[in-house]
């Protein structure tokens, strides 16, 4: 009897001693009680981001104001500082100096700003992508009163090329390239914001603006509708492919028929933009303004025209610097993320 009893603590304690083994060899927290504790990190911290734009009207004010709008709706610790700025190199310009959180910028002007080298960027700048926003295209708007019909007529007219550090004078330079002309010679040229171009265009004290933003620009409305002092201009397809060649950034944009004064689609030249951030930017909180731009997609997209199509599928790809680790993660979980 004693025999079979010492037999069978020794098999108890051994059994024991196993079993709690085993349990000193799991983590003591599982993947799923993790979670919690980073959504509170997350929600317990407040962030301040100002965010890069362009003038106002234009169509980086209008959409950064409507999607960080919706994201404070749903994270309150999270802030959005939207400022006016020069537009897609004013922005990288800007965070180059520390100035910006999330700039917005062009696909062309984010690879001229990662190889440096440039006057607009002397030494390289480095970003990572939270997501694609819209394709943005170039307005050539024509004065009524000009006599211009084609871009065949610009040579020797007052033209307005975009405001300093903006993307139009980018993209209007290789398309001007293109064709032949020399800015600085065989045009008047003027660097206006979009509010002082269409204002000159409807005073006559310039023939051309041009803007490059997303369908549609509410001040070129004006300028080809409400008023009717312009009239916007076409790009010729074999145009559009010397000009790709100049640029492979720069593609051939569709503008859709009622967009403005436009009775059939016109086509024209144009890059995507993006929302871009610093590649130390935290993990979490990258993630988290990217679920808020998507979760709220279908409240803001309605505010600019050129959203309506836009997909997650689309917003994170054709884009020439890395996404985010932040934005791969939320893609990934809902399946967007093809790469």
């Amino acid at each position: 009897m004693k025999k079979f009893s010492f037999a069978t603590l020794i098999i108890f304690v051994l059994s024991t001693a196993l079993v709690f083994t085993g349990c000193g060899s799991k983590p003591t927290t599982t993947p799923e009680s993790q979670e919690p504790e980073i959504e509170s990190a997350f929600e317990d911290t407040e962030y301040t981001l100002r965010v890069g734009t362009t003038s106002v009207g234009g169509t980086y004010n209008l959409v950064a104001t409507a999607w960080t709008q919706s994201i404070s709706k749903q994270y309150s610790n999270l802030i959005f500082d939207v400022q006016v700025t020069g537009g897609a190199v004013g922005n990288l310009q800007l965070f180059a100096n520390g100035e910006l959180d999330l700039p917005l910028s062009l696909a062309m002007t984010m690879v001229e700003a990662r190889e440096g080298g440039t006057d607009s960027f002397p030494d390289p700048v480095y970003v990572e992508a939270l997501t694609a926003m819209f394709p943005g295209a170039l307005h050539i708007v024509a004065s009524t009163n000009s006599g211009i019909t084609s871009l065949e007529d610009i040579k020797g007219k007052s033209v307005s090329i975009g405001e300093i550090g903006h993307s139009t004078i980018d993209v209007t330079s290789a398309l001007f390239e293109a064709m032949g002309i020399d800015i600085e010679k065989d045009i008047k040229a003027s660097r206006l914001n979009l509010m002082d171009s269409v204002d000159a265009l409807s005073d006559g004290r310039i023939d051309v603006m041009i803007y490059q933003g997303g369908i549609t620009v509410p001040p070129i409305v004006e300028a080809t509708t409400t008023t009717g002092k312009g009239v916007l201009l076409s790009v010729s397809d074999e145009l559009i492919e010397k000009t790709n060649q100049i640029n492979p950034a720069i593609a051939k944009v569709t503008i859709p028929a009622g967009s403005y004064d436009n009775e059939e689609d016109m086509n024209t030249v144009g890059a995507w933009n993006f929302v871009l951030c610093d590649p130390s930017m935290d993990e979490e909180l990258v993630y988290h303004i990217v679920k808020g731009i998507w979760d709220n997609h279908d409240e803001w997209r309605d505010n600019v025209g050129c959203l309506r199509t836009l997909t997650p599928e689309l917003a994170c790809s054709n884009c020439p610097v890395d996404f985010h680790p932040g934005a791969i993660r939320y893609f990934k979980e809902i399946g967007a993320w093809k790469n």
